[in-house]
């Protein structure tokens, strides 16, 4: 690369000497014709040759000032090429090579910003296997054992029944867990673009509530909803019908026969606020924040059904659209969820 640099300065050098030395002679040549006595020959030539050996003097500087502009622009992109960390800009005044190295440096910091999010997806893709293959490892064992206990074994039809529900229940876990996470890496690797335009929000409230209302109904939990017919804020009806459906299906999961779960919805100037509060079991304060985390699940819970992502999204689904969660709880004292998003 320096070797191209010196032979394109050199050319350059070249052509500019060429040019000016014909531009002399041509000067010189006029002068010739115009006093043939050669009186004023002597000094023009002088003046001229002066003029020549300047300009020699000046290419030769400008040439050594290309070769090292070039070698420093060339010795930062090599560097940038070879992704080295702490690369030295200058900017000392407003030179072009300044100039040029604050775009340098601007590009060099976008490329380390893309290479960060490249390994960030990587991690969180390996973390996704990571957590999908411990998950349906347990389920797929179980179905495992539950088939070859009914092909080994002389079952009665009541036993083969009870094998048969379990497989069931087995393979409704299973998909519940696909759909999740898919659901999930949908949303984290950006597929998924929320499309938020002004909707009513209490028509995506009774989405969620229609949803929920058939376990709410076998456990005899009544489901009271106090909001205007009419709300309109910008949300994504689909996403954010899925985050209101994971909140209640987690308070009447956790919530005893003959409970309530009350839904209120406010609309403020700036903000809209959901709350869905229940008489359930309640939430340790330690693990406020952990109900948040995917996979997560309190230790005396581990006997209900779930796989610890529905709160987890809810929260990817009101954050993408720059809103946020809040968890109020208390042991014994039930819990609310505070759904808290924009108005305008």
């Amino acid at each position: 690369m320096k070797k191209k640099n010196d032979r394109i300065s050199a050319k350059l050098t070249y052509t500019v000497f060429i040019g000016l030395w014909l531009a002399v002679s041509a000067g010189f040549i006029i002068f010739v014709i115009a006093d043939p006595q050669g009186e004023i020959i002597k000094g023009v030539a002088i003046f001229l040759l002066a003029i020549l050996i300047l300009n020699i003097l000046f290419i030769i500087l400008l040439r050594k000032k290309v070769i090292a502009f070039t070698a420093a622009i060339n010795e930062i992109i090599k560097k940038i090429i070879d992704e080295e960390d702490n690369i030295g800009f200058e900017f000392n005044d407003e030179t072009l090579l300044d100039k040029i190295s604050v775009k340098l440096k601007r590009l060099n910091e976008i490329v380390q910003s893309n290479k960060q999010i490249l390994e960030q997806e990587k991690k969180q893709t390996q973390e996704n296997i990571s957590d999908i293959s411990h998950q349906i490892k347990t389920p797929i064992t179980n179905l495992k054992m539950y088939n070859t206990t009914i092909i080994e074994r002389d079952l009665t039809p009541q036993k083969s029944k009870e094998l048969s529900i379990l497989m069931q229940g087995q393979i409704e876990k299973l998909d519940f867990l696909t759909s999740s996470m898919i659901k999930l890496s949908r949303l984290e690797v950006g597929t998924v673009n929320l499309n938020k335009k002004p909707y009513n929000l209490y028509e995506t409230l009774a989405v969620s509530v229609a949803a929920a209302l058939p376990k709410a109904e076998d456990k005899n939990i009544m489901i009271n909803v106090l909001s205007e017919e009419v709300i309109i804020i910008p949300h994504d009806t689909k996403w954010t019908a899925e985050a209101i459906f994971n909140i209640l299906d987690n308070a009447i999961k956790y919530t005893k026969t003959g409970g309530v779960v009350d839904i209120l919805v406010e609309k403020r100037e700036l903000t809209t606020k959901i709350e869905i509060t229940d008489t359930g079991k309640g939430i340790a304060e330690k693990n406020h924040a952990n109900i948040f985390k995917r996979f997560f699940r309190e230790e005396d819970v581990t006997a209900e059904e779930g796989v610890g992502l529905g709160l987890y999204l809810a929260r990817e689904i009101i954050t993408k659209q720059k809103g946020y969660i809040q968890v109020i709880s208390e042991i014994n004292k039930g819990s609310t969820f505070r759904i808290v998003m924009q108005s305008e």
